[in-house]
């Protein structure tokens, strides 16, 4: 982990670590910097070349990476964060896999909220529906919030009602 006095003398420790890891191409290093790299370009709102880091990541690892749901989320966001709302939104797709796949959840609240910003509010109502059925919004899960809230404020009918307070375990009953 880079130590650093400031933002600027991090962004170059960070840069002086990837340059010396590329020298060693083909590595598994080498391949995770080049997911290190993306995002550093996506937190400059160098959102072209972070397209093009997370793509040669993708292109690098392949899907089946344990972390390519990061790089298709990154890809996403610097598409959408370049305006090309609708790339992101099949970048998306793409992480959303099937019912009960890693990171779906997520993927689903990413293409509603996109959708709905782009005024498609019907499909975005059937993905905040569908997210509340696989993900009750009773559980915990990453983006429950959220989506509770848009939902809420698309259709309110649709968020279940709260289950009414139970005793609380044993509090209240075993003397403390």
């Amino acid at each position: 982990m880079p130590l650093a006095r400031d933002r600027e003398e991090l962004q170059r420790n960070v840069d002086e670590s990837l340059a010396g890891v590329e020298d060693v191409a083909g590595t598994k290093a080498a391949t995770l910097s080049i997911l290190v790299r993306a995002a550093s370009q996506q937190e400059r709102a160098d959102f072209a070349s972070a397209q093009a880091s997370y793509r040669e990541f993708l292109d690098a690892a392949g899907d089946g990476h344990e972390l390519a749901f990061l790089a298709r989320e990154g890809l996403a966001l610097a598409l959408e964060a370049a305006g090309d709302t609708d790339a992101a939104l099949a970048e998306l797709e793409k992480l959303t896999g099937s019912e009960g796949d890693f990171y779906r959840d997520q993927a689903l609240w990413q293409r509603a909220r996109l959708l709905e910003q782009l005024g498609r509010t019907d499909e975005a109502l059937a993905l905040y529906r569908q997210y509340i059925v696989e993900f009750p919004l009773a559980e915990k899960s990453m983006a429950r919030a959220e989506v509770k809230e848009h939902l809420g404020k698309l259709d309110p009918t649709a968020i279940p009602p709260e289950p009414p307070p139970g005793m609380g375990g044993l509090q209240g009953l075993v003397p403390p």
